[in-house]
Order: structure tokens, then C-alpha cells, then sequence
């Protein structure tokens, strides 16, 4: 895997769980007609029964998580948001996870297996509140969430 595109650093493989449908726009507001983004699963409304993983890569230091898209694409990344209805968790290596009962309450797998919980939406008031910002290839689907930050301003330039 290629360093990390912000800081040049090592990147950590890992999953990234998905647990509801996550939308994404271009402007720090969505609209229920949004694009999908992180599909593959398969869902009865909103929520998930059990994460979908994603294989996926982050830098702990610039708080990046980058879900690659088809290989040998140029990405000409666009920026934007995503909006998840539910938390996105993170599980290091060839970790698999499976849930408990308690998913998506608990962050506990079975056989000891904890996901550490990257993005939170809260209880917000709409779904545009829920917003985390990322960028987004349109060519094949490649993604690179920041999930330290809320704020457009600290979104990286295209």
C-alpha cells in the first residue's frame, strides 16, 4: 500500500464496519435522494442487522481512513461529506468481527474482539447533522474520510 496521502506516513490495514447507509454530497447538507457510498450490503430500511467490513486503510496520526476503490484509477477526488445514520468502527489487521447481540450498542464482538468507533453521528437533529468530512472518486468509488474532524475548513483541498 502507498503512504498516506496527507502526512507520508505508514498506513494501518484494517476493516472499516459499516452498520446503516451512509449518503454523500458535495455540500454540508443531503437531501434523502444523496448518492449512496460503502454499499455492498444488504439492508432491510436504514439500519443493518450486523456491520458490513470494508476493507479499508488509516493514519493514525492525520486521522484519515482511506476505502480503495478499483485499482490503476488516476482519483480525481471531489470533496464533500458523508452522512451515516450509525457510528463507522474500525477493526485493525485480518481481525474478523463478528457481533453480539448488543451490536450496534456495544462495540464488543464475540471472542473478545472490540472495534474502536471512528465516526459517531450522535443524536442530531437531521442526518445533515450527522456529516463527516471526506473525498470521494467518482471514476471508481475510492474514499478518504476524516473522521477526526466535523468541520468543513478542516477539510483537505481537492
Amino acid at each position: 500500500m502507498t503512504p498516506c496521502p496527507e502526512c507520508g506516513g505508514s498506513l494501518e490495514s484494517g476493516s472499516l464496519l459499516v452498520g446503516s447507509l451512509v449518503h454523500w454530497s458535495e455540500k454540508p447538507k443531503v437531501r434523502m435522494t444523496s448518492p449512496l457510498v460503502l454499499e455492498g450490503a444488504v439492508w432491510h430500511g436504514t439500519y443493518a442487522g450486523r456491520p458490513s467490513p470494508f476493507q479499508a486503510f488509516r493514519c493514525v496520526r492525520c486521522q484519515l481512513c482511506i476505502v480503495p476503490g478499483a485499482p490503476g484509477c488516476a482519483h480525481t477526488f471531489h470533496a464533500g461529506w458523508i452522512f451515516p445514520y450509525a457510528k463507522l468502527r474500525w477493526v485493525s489487521g485480518n481481525t474478523k468481527f463478528a457481533p453480539t447481540f448488543f451490536y450496534p450498542f456495544s462495540s464488543r464482538g464475540r471472542g473478545g474482539v472490540i472495534a474502536e468507533t471512528l465516526f459517531s453521528p450522535g443524536f442530531p437533529i437531521s442526518i445533515s447533522g450527522a456529516r463527516c468530512p471526506a473525498r470521494r472518486c467518482p471514476e471508481c468509488g475510492s474514499l478518504e474520510i476524516t473522521y477526526g474532524s466535523r468541520e468543513p475548513n478542516e477539510q483537505r483541498s481537492a
